[in-house]
This record gives structure tokens, C-alpha cells and sequence, in this order.
């Protein structure tokens, strides 16, 4: 496997669309998670006075918050898909009424008097909610704007209070937009990043079937950055080390030995498997844009059934 090589890299469909599947679930299971914890703030802060007055907005929130949401620890590339589909909509019912009180309980401990006092009492609200449903994962992938988004909320809050209403009318539509840009921006990437991962659970599980051994397990090349490589280096045992290097977009590869009837035979054999076992269509090709030529060798290890992969890192 002389050279470097490089792929992009694609899911067959039915795989690629339980691999979302897997990202909304864990979407609202960190939605759920940031409501909870929104709540449990809200009500601990609450004075004697308003929480004897406004005793059943707080028991309702305080019950949901107090709730277990439905079960997806287990839940893998190996489950079901019409078991991914019910724990998805019992989430988005969980994270319904779990938005609903969290807005609710908002609203009713801020009370303003004038119309748009309310008004904007109710945009925070829902801004704050939308906010809520990405927090997790704009913080990710974006920590610098997860960072600065929770203390203008801070701000927005503290301008209603003191009914700044001239500064925080613009503050919420600007919230608005940032949340759907940044909310939009970490979607893509972390879809990207859970193909990435399967790919790698794929390779591992080729290249073991394939005789090679792992030098060390795989490896971002920048811990603090979830964007960055993930290094995987194998010994072939007979032909020397391959490095593979793992992107968002593609993955590329490189080995020191020159024997180059190997190198298209062995990655021949990775590209096929990976369709057949895994359902990732790759097409490697060298520095100077060569296809990897199909070569198909007798008897070759049948590969393992898929054992899936967790949608987390």
C-alpha cells in the first residue's frame, strides 16, 4: 500500500439515514438535558413569595424536570430503525412538554405589566428555548460562541428586568440569527463527524480482518479541536506501517514501501469491503489522481457482520 492516497467517502442510504436517525435522538436527549438544568436553576433561585404565588407553574416544571427521559443509552447502528424511530418521537414529546413548562415557568416570573414588556418577555422565552435545543452542540463544535451566547443571555434577562427594552429589542434578534447560523453550522459538522466515526469502527474492523495490526489506538491531531484528523496507524506485518488520516470530508492514507502490486490489490480489497460489510462507498486514488484498479483476490476472509457504532466519540 505505497504512497499516499486519498478518498472521499459516502453511506449507502439506509445506513446514512439510521446515522441521523442517531443524531436527532442525541439531539434532544441534550435537549432535554439543558431544559432540565434551566429549570432546576429557574426554581432554586425563585423567593418565598412568588413560589407560594405561583406554586403550580412551579410544581409542573419541577415535576417534568424530576422525570426520566426515554431510554437511549443503547441505542447503536446495530438497532432497529423502527426502534430509533419510537425513542425519537417519545424524545420529542419529552422535549415538548419539557419546553412548554420551561417557557411557561419563564413567563410567569417575569411579569410585565405593559404589552411590550410581554412581548419581549415571550421572544426571550422562545429564543431561549430554541438556544436550549443546540447549546450542547454549538458548544462542540463552536465553544467560543456557546461562551458568548450564554452571557447575552445573561444580558437579555438582566435588560428586561430593568426594562432596557430599547437594547434588548435588537439583542434578541441578533440572538436569533447567531443560534440559527451557529445551530445550522454544527449540525453539518457533527453529521459529518458521526460519519467519520462509523468509517473508522469500519476500518478497524477491515483492516483486523485483513491481518493488520494497530501500532496505537486512533488518535485526534488536536485533542482540543473536535474537527481535527483522527490518526489510525496499522503494521500490515508484511509490507510495512500505513497511516491513515481521517477528515470530515475524506480520508487519506500513507506508507512507506514501494511494492506497488500490494498496495492496489490490498486497497482494492479495503474499498470492497467497506461497501459490502459496512455500507461506505470509498474510491481511493493516488497523489497524481490514479484510480486504485479492481482486483479482486481468491480466497479472501470474509468479513465479520457489522457491530456498529455509537453515535457518540
Amino acid at each position: 500500500m505505497s504512497g499516499r492516497k486519498k478518498s472521499d467517502f459516502e453511506l449507502r442510504r439506509e445506513r446514512a439515514e439510521k446515522l441521523n436517525l442517531l443524531q436527532r435522538v442525541m439531539g434532544l436527549c441534550n435537549q432535554a438535558v439543558g431544559l432540565r438544568q434551566d429549570i432546576n436553576e429557574r426554581v432554586a433561585a425563585v423567593s418565598e413569595g412568588l413560589r407560594t404565588t405561583f406554586a403550580r407553574e412551579i410544581a409542573r416544571a419541577s415535576s417534568w424536570a424530576k422525570q426520566t427521559a426515554p431510554e437511549s443509552a443503547s441505542l447503536s447502528m446495530d438497532s432497529d430503525t423502527a426502534a430509533l424511530q419510537q425513542t425519537q418521537q417519545r424524545l420529542e414529546q419529552f422535549a415538548k412538554e419539557g419546553l412548554a413548562a420551561q417557557q411557561q415557568l419563564q413567563l410567569t416570573l417575569t411579569q410585565k405589566a405593559d404589552q411590550f414588556g410581554q412581548r419581549l418577555t415571550t421572544r426571550l422565552a422562545e429564543a431561549r428555548g430554541e438556544y436550549l435545543a443546540r447549546r450542547e452542540l454549538i458548544g462542540q463544535w463552536f465553544p467560543e460562541i456557546r461562551q458568548r451566547t450564554d452571557e447575552q443571555f445573561r444580558q437579555a434577562e438582566k435588560m428586561l428586568q430593568e426594562e432596557h427594552y430599547s437594547k434588548l429589542d435588537p439583542l434578541l434578534g441578533n440572538l436569533h440569527g447567531a443560534i440559527t447560523k451557529a445551530g445550522s453550522e454544527s449540525e453539518s459538522l457533527e453529521s459529518q463527524h458521526q460519519k467519520r466515526m462509523y468509517l473508522l469502527k469500519a476500518l478497524r474492523q477491515v483492516c483486523q480482518d485483513m491481518g493488520m495490526k494497530e501500532v496505537s489506538t486512533p488518535q485526534f491531531e488536536s485533542s482540543s479541536q473536535r474537527g481535527s484528523k483522527i490518526n489510525l496507524q496499522v503494521d500490515t506485518i508484511n509490507h510495512g506501517h500505513i497511516k491513515f488520516s481521517l477528515a470530515l470530508d475524506g480520508i487519506s492514507s500513507f506508507a512507506g514501501t514501494e511494492q506497488q502490486t500490494h498496495c492496489f490489490h490490498d486497497f482494492g480489497r479495503l474499498s470492497r469491503h467497506l461497501e459490502e460489510q459496512f455500507g461506505i462507498q470509498t474510491k481511493f486514488r493516488t497523489e497524481a489522481g490514479e484510480e486504485i484498479p479492481e482486483d479482486r483476490a481468491r480466497n479472501e476472509l470474509d468479513l465479520p457482520e457489522d457491530t456498529g457504532l455509537e453515535a457518540t466519540d
